[in-house]
């Protein structure tokens, strides 16, 4: 543990690196990302970090450059914990209130008041988040993930429980415009696309013509590996499976190829 916090100390003091290298390894040239490395900021301080995990385990290493503070958390449990640790830790040597999902306390709304949250919000471009309301309950799914409910601290700020995050309801002059995700220390604001909880639709797929030679060719293929196994299973000699082999990835090549998806138990 020792050697993570003093390794940033060390990296970033300029004993290890020039300041050119330095200053290009930490740069963004990606969204947050540097080489190697996040930077972006939490609770308005710079933060250069690092996360990772294996089966079991998941660590999160922070820096913040400007009063040179280093958070390393180490956690022998896969998930966010890690990282949402870490922020609060950073938040409480820098003297900033912290509070914990176990400390919010729900509240009950009126269903005419969770219905004009319903909608499209659009996170970043091609990730949406969509929020529905089945009865006095909110609920919230962002792209693919499983849908979750949202409980209300107030009027405006719901928490979820599944994970260490809030959702703020931002209202323009009567109207819902958008909402931000509070999350790990980032505040991330998604503007509402519609008024309606659409999923985009799905990957289209399209067919392709083939022409009769070339299923003819992979039925040819397949007549003949079967019968070729057909001997192999009579007490062949065993250097006919290096033969099989090849024919099975013919038949594979051609089918990735030529047929179209429907049809490719054909081949």
């Amino acid at each position: 543990m020792a050697s993570l916090i003093i390794l940033p100390q060390t990296g970033f003091g300029g004993k290890v690196l020039s300041p050119a290298s330095l200053e290009k390894m930490t740069t963004p040239f990606k969204n947050n990302y540097a080489c190697g490395l996040s930077v972006e900021a939490k609770n308005g301080r710079k933060v250069i970090q690092h996360g990772g995990g294996i089966e079991g385990f998941n660590t999160e290493l922070d820096y913040y450059p400007g009063d040179k503070l280093t958070v390393v958390v180490l956690g022998n449990v896969n998930g966010q914990a890690p990282g949402d640790i870490a922020v609060k830790l950073a938040a409480v040597v820098h003297g900033e209130p912290v509070k914990l999902n176990a400390e919010l306390k729900e509240i009950t709304l009126d269903p005419k008041v969770l219905a004009p949250y319903v909608g499209t919000y659009e996170l970043m471009p091609g990730v949406n988040m969509l929020i529905t309301l089945n009865g006095n309950r909110l609920s919230e799914k962002l792209a693919t993930q499983p849908s979750f409910p949202i409980f209300p601290e107030s009027e405006a700020l719901f928490f979820l429980k599944v994970v260490d995050a809030q959702i703020e309801f931002v209202n323009d002059g009567g109207k819902v415009t958008a909402l931000i995700l509070h999350q790990g220390g980032r505040d991330q604001k998604a503007r509402r696309m519609s008024d309606k909880a659409d999923a985009p639709p799905g990957p289209q797929h399209k067919e392709v013509q083939v022409s009769p030679r070339a299923r003819e060719i992979c039925r040819n293929l397949r007549d003949g590996l079967g019968h070729r196994c057909d001997h192999d299973r009579r007490g062949r000699a065993s250097d006919d499976a290096d033969h099989r082999t090849a024919e099975v990835r013919i038949v594979r090549r051609i089918g990735n190829r030529v047929l179209p998806q429907g049809d490719r138990s054909t081949g």
